[in-house]
């Protein structure tokens, strides 16, 4: 249930989104589509969506696919905040630093 002020109050299940993907399926077309139309909006409508993810020793495969997810949504006026936790390797700060090399707005703090 959704209350008055628009806060998700129930969660719902996996299946509300699976079912809703057989409706509106992501296609190239329809990315296009959705990334031509945020295109035409006004820039002071679009709000900044800020990812928080923190991690700690994380591993560098899940890592680079968990980065690779945010990269690659339709919707760009993001920024990727990721938190170090003191890992005691230097193996997050090598993944997260490659990618913030390609992407400024994946910022990083230890």
């Amino acid at each position: 249930t959704i209350s008055a002020l628009g806060v998700v109050e129930t969660p719902l299940p996996v299946e509300a989104y699976h079912s809703w993907l057989e409706v509106n399926p992501l296609t190239v077309e329809s990315t296009r589509r959705l990334k031509a139309r945020l295109a035409g909006a006004k820039q002071d409508h679009l709000p900044l969506i800020s990812v928080i993810m923190p991690c700690y020793e994380s591993d560098p495969d899940l890592l680079s696919e968990a980065i690779e997810s945010v990269l690659t949504q339709a919707y760009e006026n993001w920024e990727l905040c990721i938190c170090d936790d003191a890992s005691p390797s230097n193996v997050v700060a090598g993944v997260v630093k490659n990618f913030s090399q390609l992407d400024g707005r994946i910022k990083y703090v230890r």
